[in-house]
């Protein structure tokens, strides 16, 4: 297949690229741009980055407005708000379902800041192996894909997921039944749990919709390469995740 010349930067690119995978210039309007309005990308030109505010609101209510401001200037301030936040709301929910558990207070005896620690190491460990495995598919693709980046770039992709964990933590703080459990397995097999993990789910794909727009325009890649990275790896992270969980809730 013969290339074209981007009139921009003269380089030759691929017929299949929307854009110049190296300066940026607009060559057509994708076709899923056209059926997904949300994913249309900004036609002006980029001139200065929003403010924090304005990037956590714009991430919910202007996605690819906001994911190609962030793709043009990454910050350190908001991704680890956004970290910090999804720390803190998954450590209140260990600490709290643990009161439903006989000798509850056994299974955290370091208390909040204790399960706070632990989770900050496995919460680490699953960021950097979700991102690497992205950041090696984006190198494969033929861009050159940082894991620092991608690691900026994603947090503001997991605000879903820290709003999904809110909610989820108000959903079994009012309807979680107000008995005693004999060990953590009994307590996840509580119906409420079924509500919890549709949020979480809903929460992953929808971040995953935005992670493709951040690598789509960090890395000026076609819409659907993008987002065929994201979910594929949001799938199988998921899957790992929920085979670890199998594996791990009978000995928590």
């Amino acid at each position: 297949m013969s290339k074209l010349r981007c009139p921009e930067c003269l380089i030759l690119v691929s017929p299949q690229d929307a854009v110049c995978p190296q300066c940026g210039y607009r060559f057509r309007t994708e076709q899923f741009e056209r059926i997904l309005p949300f994913m249309k990308r900004p036609e002006r030109q980029w001139e200065s980055r929003l403010s924090l505010r304005q990037r956590l609101w714009g991430v919910l209510r202007i996605p690819s407005v906001t994911f190609w401001d962030i793709a043009h200037e990454p910050d350190r301030r908001g991704p680890a708000l956004i970290f910090l936040a999804n720390l803190a709301v998954i450590s209140l929910w260990y600490v709290a379902l643990a009161m439903h558990v006989v000798d509850g207070g056994s299974l955290l005896v370091y208390g909040f800041f204790g399960v706070f620690a632990i989770l900050s190491l496995l919460y680490m460990l699953l960021n950097l192996f979700y991102f690497g495995v992205i950041q090696v598919i984006v190198n494969y693709s033929g861009r050159k894909g940082y894991l620092g980046e991608i690691f900026l770039i994603g947090q503001y992709a997991l605000l879903p997921f820290l709003l999904a964990n809110l909610l989820s933590f108000g959903l079994l703080y009012a309807f979680l039944p107000y008995t005693t459990f004999l060990n953590m397995t009994t307590l996840y097999l509580a119906p409420i749990w079924l509500a919890v993990y549709a949020l979480a789910g809903i929460a992953m794909i929808w971040g995953a919709f935005l992670l493709s727009l951040g690598i789509r325009e960090r890395y000026r890649m076609p819409s659907e390469t993008a987002l065929l990275i994201t979910m594929s790896v949001t799938l199988f992270v998921v899957v790992v995740a929920i085979l670890v969980r199998l594996t791990v809730i009978p000995f928590i």
